[in-house]
């Protein structure tokens, strides 16, 4: 049915995303009817490459004879699909020549032996990055054929990445058999991540420690546990953005943990902005109660960002708990990114308020809201959103 609705449409309606997909999904029928109808839609470098990524030799090569060029990209992607067909046809048969090439690199990483096997046997080079890559994506026989065969090595991104990713197996060879190490980013990766073990091992079988960002990442991600461990642990702490960090995961154990235990001063304004983005009503009620600040000290108005971000539970809160700035400010946002319902739920608070200090207008400037307006995005009922409690 597809070909038969493709021999009626006109030449210019071809879009390149619909061609490139065709491509690289090996759909050959149809790139055949296409060349029928206007073969400079086919005769290109971008759709050889799509071709190449369908691992289809009989599609690439049809493609190249209408005209498209080759090019060492395409032995690049041919590497890192692990086509060997290809690669010979483009290799053996066409003479592509190792220069300025990454395929060794792209089929390290992407865990395709046969095709290291292949194109070292054809001289062709690699670079640090081959190991790096493998051992981020955690290959480790890739990694010991390449220590066996190739002399390029790897750097400290190798232990750092396989940590990151929590490949046990890779950070333990590594740290055995080659002398590269790791440095600071591997602890910091792995905490961000939540890998507790992977810190624990790091700090006891390593030097290269961690940075603030440690904590402050785990915190940030709702890995309790780990950003314990690294208070309790290790002396490098957190920095004074961790409870902002925090805030953002909406944990309040999380937050209620950091504040009785960090040694520094908190800052209100910007965790407030963040948890009214985010949505975390329970948060913001913490902020409140436990630091004692009001929100009328600063010239931000965390209402107006709960409204941009579409957040009509915290709009909700704020509106019961006299809290969060200005009302007008939030009813032109929500008026601005099209939340119909917030808006109206603002509307009647917007033309009460006094207008603040940052309003672009006064409040009886607001226009009137459109009743018959037509709901849009994933605008509910407000009713459905039920308590913030």
């Amino acid at each position: 049915m597809v070909l038969t609705l493709l021999q009626f449409r006109q030449y210019d309606t071809f879009h390149n995303l619909s061609v490139l997909t065709a491509c690289q999904n090996g759909h050959l029928e149809m790139i055949e009817h296409i060349a029928l109808m206007e073969v400079s839609h086919l005769s290109n470098d971008a759709c050889l490459i799509a071709a190449v990524e369908s691992s289809r030799l009989e599609l690439v090569e049809y493609i190249h004879r209408l005209g498209a060029p080759l090019s060492m990209q395409l032995v690049d992607t041919a590497a890192s699909n692990g086509c060997i067909e290809i690669l010979r046809w483009l290799i053996d048969k066409h003479g592509m020549e190792a220069e300025n090439c990454r395929a060794m690199d792209l089929a390290a990483a992407n865990e395709h032996i046969d095709a290291l096997i292949f194109l070292n046997a054809r001289k062709f080079s690699c670079s640090t990055k081959a190991m790096d890559g493998a051992a981020q994506n955690g290959h480790l026989e890739i990694i010991k054929w390449l220590q066996m065969y190739r002399t390029e090595g790897c750097t400290v991104n190798a232990m750092n990445l396989a940590a990151s990713n929590n490949h046990f197996d890779v950070v333990k060879w590594l740290h055995a058999n080659r002398n590269e190490g790791c440095n600071r980013n591997a602890m910091d990766l792995a905490a961000e991540f939540g890998h507790l073990d992977m810190v624990k091992w790091l700090h006891e079988n390593t030097n290269g420690g961690c940075t603030t960002r440690a904590v402050d990442r785990a915190a940030q991600n709702n890995h309790v546990e780990v950003a314990m461990w690294l208070l309790h642990n290790r002396p490098e702490g957190c920095s004074k953005r961790v409870v902002e960090r925090a805030v953002a995961s909406g944990n309040v154990h999380m937050l209620n943990w950091l504040y009785k235990r960090i040694p520094i001063q908190v800052e209100f304004e910007a965790p407030l902005l963040v948890a009214a983005k985010k949505g975390h009503v329970e948060v913001l009620i913490w902020l409140y109660n436990v630091l004692g600040e009001e929100d009328e000290l600063y010239p931000s108005h965390p209402i107006v960002e709960a409204a941009l971000a579409g957040q009509i539970k915290v709009v909700r809160w704020y509106l019961d708990s006299g809290l969060g700035g200005c009302r007008a400010c939030a009813h032109r946002a929500a008026v601005e990114k099209n939340y119909p319902i917030m808006a109206k739920l603002l509307e009647a608070k917007a033309a009460q308020a006094k207008p603040c200090t940052l309003c672009a207008y006064p409040v009886d400037s607001v226009d009137d809201y459109d009743d018959d307006i037509v709901v849009s995005d994933s605008d509910v009922d407000i009713d459905d959103y039920g308590d913030y409690d």
